[in-house]
């Protein structure tokens, strides 16, 4: 879930993006239903936001792309590639452009995006218009392009953000089975078999506990258990 947007100027993003460990990717355009999902972008150990601050900015490497896992979303009209970036530089029609960060025509983003060609050919034409976040030319302003909603024709209303947006989805590794010892550093995943389940301290998770004995695993992210 998402708070309410009291400021337009403020980020409309789950706190998860900051505080949950990922390993899989899915973005899913709406209204368009098309998505891409990439397996294996993180290892686990970050939540996505600080994965995304550790790539290089602006990533001008094509080969730094991430090949798409599974979904509907095709290379076609002015997408180059179903590659998953990070940070992807502007060559606008060459690739010295990206590398020096060329003046004020510069397109260049930050956060998830894709090669397109916007106006200069391939690849990556413009990815501030094929991601989510600013240009470096314009580093306060959002652009329109709902990742490759834009490049596909996908965007209805000139790309209009009140009617057209993208999601973002991220998959946690599967946790390791916990040994049961009850310790503070291990985080117990149990399930609870009474009538009154979790209760108020424990909204979204559950557990049994039988002394040091794992009766069920589930997956629990409220607390820890001790």
């Amino acid at each position: 879930t998402v708070g309410d947007i009291t400021q337009p100027n403020r980020d409309y993003k789950n706190p998860a993006v900051h505080y949950a460990p990922f390993v899989d990717v899915m973005f899913l355009h709406k209204p368009s239903d098309v998505w891409a999902s990439y397996h294996g972008v993180g290892d686990g150990s970050t939540a996505i936001g600080a994965h995304i601050a550790a790539q290089p900015s602006p990533q001008c490497e094509t080969s730094a792309g991430h090949v798409m896992s599974a979904g509907t979303l095709t290379a076609a009209g002015g997408l180059c590639s179903t590659d998953l970036y990070f940070n992807a530089g502007d060559y606008d029609g060459a690739r010295w452009r990206c590398d020096a960060l060329f003046g004020m025509n510069d397109e260049s983003t930050f956060g998830p995006s894709w090669s397109r060609d916007r106006n200069s050919g391939c690849p990556f034409d413009d990815p501030a218009r094929s991601g989510w976040g600013p240009s470096f030319e314009s580093a306060d302003t959002e652009r329109d392009g709902q990742g490759f909603g834009s490049a596909l024709g996908l965007n209805t209303g000139a790309d209009d953000q009140a009617q057209n947006y993208l999601q973002l989805h991220t998959r946690a590794p599967f946790p390791a089975e916990p040994s049961g010892q009850n310790t503070t550093t291990e985080r117990l995943i149990l399930t609870d078999t009474s009538t009154g389940g979790a209760g108020a301290d424990c909204p979204y998770g559950s557990w049994e506990d039988r002394g040091d004995a794992v009766v069920v695993q589930g997956y629990v992210l409220c607390s820890y258990n001790d």
